[in-house]
């Protein structure tokens, strides 16, 4: 098995790529909703503290989840606080990235998340679009231009992947 992450901010498209993957005949997973709570970093404990430095992924299951999965290629969307403690698991990483201007469009009408439409949050997500940039090339991240139509973002993941392969 080969596995893939796909990292991105609140709003960069990590939900609805994950669909169209899933479309197209691919296995995506969600990060948030198979490997990810609110935990205190440094334990790994549940916390009831939500913010944003206290999401993390329950590394024991996904560790288990990558040995586990079989054949083919699996692309794991999402990000978490603790994500740097399984870089080994991926083959390959990938962010969406988008423009302020389109982030905060996309956070304030989107309806399916109220994560970022809060005027403090919103400021946050800004600042860390920015800190992505900086993040993905200190790390070797391949950067995906996700302002484009999910198909077109999609088709150049796989592009990438295939030419990897």
């Amino acid at each position: 098995m080969t596995l893939y992450q796909i990292d991105g901010l609140s709003g960069t498209g990590k939900s609805t790529l994950a669909s169209e993957l899933r479309r197209r005949g691919h296995r995506a997973v969600d990060a948030d909703a198979e490997f990810g709570y609110y935990g205190d970093p440094a334990t790994g404990r549940p916390s009831k503290i939500m913010i944003r430095d206290h999401w993390i992924w329950d590394l024991d299951r996904l560790r288990t989840f990558a040995a586990e999965v079989a054949d083919g290629h699996v692309f794991l969307c999402g990000g978490a606080l603790n994500q740097e403690q399984v870089l080994d698991l991926f083959a390959r990483r990938f962010v969406l990235h988008i423009d302020n201007d389109t982030l905060r469009h996309r956070l304030r009408t989107r309806t399916n998340n109220d994560n970022g439409k809060a005027p403090a949050e919103l400021a946050e997500q800004l600042r860390l679009n920015e800190q992505a940039l900086v993040d993905a090339e200190r790390q070797g991240t391949a950067v995906i231009d996700a302002t484009r139509p999910i198909a077109d973002v999609a088709t150049e993941i796989l592009a990438r992947v295939r030419r990897r392969a």
